[in-house]
């Protein structure tokens, strides 16, 4: 597939290129701007992006390393999974076998493939290699949660990792499958303060306000969940409507969230 060349991204190239940098630090701007794309949900430029940071010669494997990963996760985003595969593997042989990144970017080429009894035990040798490392508590967390498998349902396994990975990164995201973890393992308080917030932090999330409408009224916290309604009233009338006529009953423990 012949990528199209975005005119804006080119500028940022150039402009880069213009500075009297290091390989390095130009390629670590890149990947940034990449890292930066992703985010947006605009997968096919930070794939540009991401094989020019990529490119430079002069820097060191374990940049290039997370460079390559984050372009294969690109294309494993929009189904490109021959093209992720590839760019993992290729990334994975740029390191030595058993260490740390070797395992982790073959665990993802399992993932791929649906293999997650491989998956997993690749995994736990990269946490015994390295546990300091978010990519392996994320993935662990994710995958101990049944996002990928229900089969693979622990959430008590999988608290330990989502801690690990919100307490490195403190990001909306791993903030969110911490908050549901508390949640699955019945600490029902400490997952109503972390939706608490998520709410004040990203306002117009309505999957968040939803999720702590449906916690207060769980905790029988009716007035608050009363004030929640009416922002959710103007924020998506339909969904208000939806919780409006089928509210939790305080004391009941029945959230269940679909995996993305």
């Amino acid at each position: 597939m012949r990528l199209k060349i975005y005119p804006l991204l080119i500028i940022c190239v150039a402009l880069l290129g213009c500075k009297h940098e290091d390989d390095s630090t130009k390629a670590i701007e890149l990947n940034n701007l990449g890292l930066q794309l992703t985010n947006q949900g605009k997968d096919r430029e930070a794939i540009y992006v991401y094989q020019q940071a990529a490119s430079y010669r002069n820097i060191p494997t374990t940049d290039r390393t997370t460079f390559l990963s984050n372009l294969a996760l690109a294309y494993h985003k929009i189904n490109m999974n021959d093209s992720a595969k590839y760019f993992y593997k290729k990334a994975a042989n740029m390191n030595k076998r058993g260490s740390y990144n070797y395992l982790v970017n073959v665990a993802y080429v399992y993932l791929i493939d649906k293999r997650l009894d491989t998956t997993c035990k690749l995994l736990e040798k990269a946490y015994k290699a390295d546990s300091t490392m978010v990519s392996v508590n994320n993935l662990l967390g994710v995958i101990w949660l049944g996002e990928y498998d229900k089969n693979y349902y622990d959430p008590v396994k999988a608290l330990r990792y989502n801690a690990n990975a919100y307490k490195m990164l403190q990001d909306g995201d791993t903030k969110f499958m911490l908050a549901k973890n508390y949640y699955q393992v019945e600490n029902t308080a400490e997952s109503l303060r972390l939706f608490r917030e998520l709410h004040y932090e990203y306002p117009d999330y309505i999957a968040y306000l939803v999720t702590l409408i449906m916690i207060e009224q769980e905790m029988n916290n009716l007035s608050e969940a009363e004030k929640l309604l009416e922002e959710l009233k103007t924020k998506d009338p339909e969904k208000y409507k939806q919780r409006r006529d089928d509210p939790i009953e305080p004391g009941t423990h029945v959230i269940v969230w679909n995996p993305d």
